[in-house]
């Protein structure tokens, strides 16, 4: 081998780390199509991935649609600001501003904190299949246990619905 292909060759491997080197599950590389296979992939990839994210977000405008429907409608108020959030196999929702004028009232005193907590648990004790249903409706997965508790004194709930199988990355 001449000097000339020695340098050309020894300049490749050491820019790639060698000629045949490639992580595993990972196809060897097309030099011929060279930049429109990358833009191909990179358009295909964003592409997914704007819809997996466009799916999430659906599904948690939904989750927060279907809440406050509850809440106005079984507890007779709705609150002021909702968030959910799909975290593999979590559906986790933060309401503000869930009490009602008593309510607060109430929470002045220690027993009447007590009195509100007892109270909005025994609500959704009593909602709570209807509840895990419409989750289970905009997820497609089955809700296995529904976690709930509420700061009185922040006016807060937050409730944690776990689910069967993960709900991010495209899973439906």
């Amino acid at each position: 081998m001449n000097n000339t292909v020695r340098r050309t060759t020894s300049r490749f491997i050491s820019s790639t780390g060698s000629l045949n080197h490639r992580k595993p599950g990972f196809p060897k590389p097309n030099y011929r199509l060279g930049m429109k296979t990358k833009v191909l992939s990179q358009h295909l990839f964003g592409s997914l991935c704007d819809s997996i994210i466009d799916r999430e977000e659906r599904m948690e405008n939904a989750i927060r649609s279907a809440i406050i429907k509850f809440e106005q409608e079984f507890l007779g108020r709705g609150p002021d600001e909702v968030r959910a959030l799909v975290a593999r196999d979590l559906v986790v929702v933060r309401l503000k501003g869930v009490l009602t004028p008593a309510e607060r009232q109430l929470a002045k005193t220690t027993e009447g904190v007590e009195m509100v907590k007892q109270l909005r648990q025994n609500l959704i004790a009593q909602g709570r299949d209807k509840l895990c249903e419409q989750v289970s409706e905009i997820t497609g997965a089955k809700v296995l246990g529904l976690f709930t508790d509420i700061d009185v004194q922040l006016g807060e709930r937050v409730f944690v619905f776990t689910m069967d199988r993960e709900l991010q990355n495209g899973a439906r």
